[in-house]
């Protein structure tokens, strides 16, 4: 893994290896304790947004598979990618548990190994083990461990980051250069198509062909192509989401406090992966952070809840509030801090264009996060989420990685659970 002592120093490199295999035992640990979670919740039924998402799947039997009347009988605000993969697939899950739990699963793994040439074609420091950090992410666990719509925008964006940085390295070599922007495109398009917030990554896309030359014209294409997939959905829809979702609640008006919430889920996240980073002052940082509570808790802007289901289960009723405003406030300091960290690291890293451009991506779904108003959820942020890897991989581990991987992997698998207990 990354340097932790002086360079050359016989004592850092056995610390690092230390590090590295105590960090990679961790997260074969959480591999098993899915498996293992998966294995006894075989039994539980569809819940949560599982039905109601599967229940789109007959719409293609029935209008087929890209016609008109299907993509405008979509049941709710996201894309036919999920009801494209279940239908295609339902010939091995029947529909029903557990083999339709299984289908995101196997995607993540997929996702990952994506992810690993993603990095490794982006010249980061890692590859592999820096991709399975994906399951310390405490959002993958009832993401991957459910059947719901995140995980395929996820791999399609994984496998669109791999190609994009492959044609960049293969930028002065036209024919191999542009067939992987091609390929980038159509992937991202697919990943849009599941997830439409997705789509504002071209922005980040259209940045590098402006700070990297040689990429005008691959990053034109990987734009070009995105939208010759999307745009003519987006015209059968009459805007960005199909009929039946665009009620006044979902589509008129902008939520600027979901950005916050989402910026603050961004900063714990890589407070997980990469605590390293320019943070500032962690006076400063804390001092928001408790300020946010303290000002929220007496004047309620707002309310959170951490983990909805589980923390619902154990805090009683007439303390909720106090959880709520103070986790909101909370969250909204630590979303300033992300926010000036972000946008400092972009400047003083504007030589790692890398950096730059996955930073700028991540940024674009923060800002998403506030079109959609009816509602918030950390799990909206998951389609991107390699992106978190191609920042986290530019700093070193430490000794504390596998401490951090640990917790993520502990909140991620308390999350998933309480879905499962509801449903028993």
């Amino acid at each position: 893994m990354g340097n932790v002592g002086g360079v050359g120093d016989p004592d850092s490199r056995v610390a690092v290896t230390d590090v590295s295999r105590a960090t990679t035992l961790v997260l074969l640990a959480g591999t098993v304790l899915f498996v293992l979670v998966q294995v006894w919740a075989a039994s539980v039924p569809l819940t949560y947004d599982e039905p109601w998402y599967l229940d789109s799947v007959p719409l293609v039997d029935e209008h087929g598979l890209i016609t008109k009347e299907f993509l405008r009988s979509l049941p709710g605000p996201v894309g036919p990618l999920f009801t494209w993969v279940h239908w295609l697939l339902h010939p091995l899950t029947g529909g029903a548990v557990p083999w339709v739990r299984m289908v995101n699963p196997v995607l993540f793994v997929l996702a990952s190994v994506l992810t690993a040439a993603a990095l490794k074609a982006s010249s980061r420091r890692e590859h592999f083990v820096s991709a399975a950090a994906l399951i310390a992410i405490p959002m993958t666990w009832p993401c991957t461990g459910m059947a719901l719509t995140e995980i395929p925008s996820m791999f399609f964006y994984a496998a669109h980051l791999y190609a994009f940085f492959l044609s960049w390295r293969q930028a002065e070599t036209k024919s191999t250069g542009w067939l992987a922007a091609v390929a980038s495109g159509v992937f991202l398009g697919l990943s849009v198509l599941g997830r439409q917030p997705v789509l504002l990554t071209l922005g980040a896309v259209g940045i590098v062909g402006v700070l990297v030359p040689r990429m005008r014209w691959p990053s034109g294409i990987v734009c070009g192509v995105t939208l010759l997939m999307c745009v003519p959905v987006f015209i059968v829809w009459g805007g960005l989401v199909p009929p039946q979702g665009m009620t006044d609640k979902v589509v008129k008006g902008f939520a600027p406090v979901h950005s916050l919430l989402a910026a603050a889920y961004c900063g714990l996240v890589m407070l997980i992966l990469s605590p390293q980073r320019n943070w500032g002052d962690l006076r400063l940082l804390l001092g928001l952070m408790v300020g946010g509570v303290v000002v929220n808790l007496a004047f309620g802007f707002g309310a959170a809840v951490p983990m909805d289901t589980t923390v619902r289960s154990v805090v009683p009723a007439s303390f909720m509030w106090v959880v709520e405003r103070g986790f909101f406030g909370g969250l909204i300091g630590l979303a300033m801090v992300v926010v000036v960290v972000f946008l400092t690291e972009m400047f003083q890293r504007r030589r790692d264009v890398v950096f730059v451009f996955a930073a700028l991506a991540l940024l674009s779904q923060i800002a998403a996060a506030a079109a959609v108003k009816h509602q918030f959820s950390s799990r909206y942020l998951y389609p991107v989420a390699p992106l978190f890897l191609v920042l986290a991989d530019s700093y070193p581990c430490t000794r504390w990685t596998p401490v951090r991987y640990g917790l993520g992997i502990l909140l991620g698998a308390v999350s998933l659970v309480s879905y499962y207990l509801v449903a028993k």
